[in-house]
C-alpha cells in the first residue's frame, strides 16, 4: 500500500522556503527545467522568488517562433498564456533552445 501525503503538505516549490531554516541560506537561483512552461508553475517560482528575493527563470513553451517569443513581453500573450506578462524584476523568461 502506497503511502498517501498529508493533507495540506507542502511539496516542491512550496518547500523552498525552508532553505534558510534547514541550511542557514536560501537559494538565490530557482529553476524547474521542463516544467518552468507550465503557466502554474511559473506562477509558483515568480511567487517563491519574490518571498525569498531570489531570481527565477522560466522557459517559454515549446514551438514558438522567435517572433512569438519576442511578442510574449508585450501586452498580447502568445498561445493564449499570460503568465509572461509579469512585471517582476525576480522573473527572466529564457527561450527554449531546440
Amino acid at each position: 500500500m502506497a503511502l498517501q501525503p498529508l493533507r495540506g503538505a507542502r511539496t516542491g516549490i512550496q518547500l523552498m522556503g525552508d532553505g534558510y531554516g534547514i541550511y542557514g541560506y536560501d537559494a538565490k537561483i530557482l529553476i524547474a527545467p521542463g516544467f518552468s512552461s507550465v503557466p502554474a508553475v511559473a506562477a509558483a517560482l515568480d511567487v517563491m522568488a519574490s518571498k525569498i528575493k531570489a531570481i527565477t527563470y522560466i522557459d517559454l513553451p515549446l514551438g514558438l517562433t522567435p517572433t512569438e517569443s519576442v511578442a510574449s513581453r508585450g501586452g498580447v500573450a502568445p498561445l493564449g498564456v499570460d503568465i509572461y506578462q509579469t512585471q517582476s524584476t525576480r522573473v527572466r523568461i529564457c527561450y527554449p533552445s531546440p
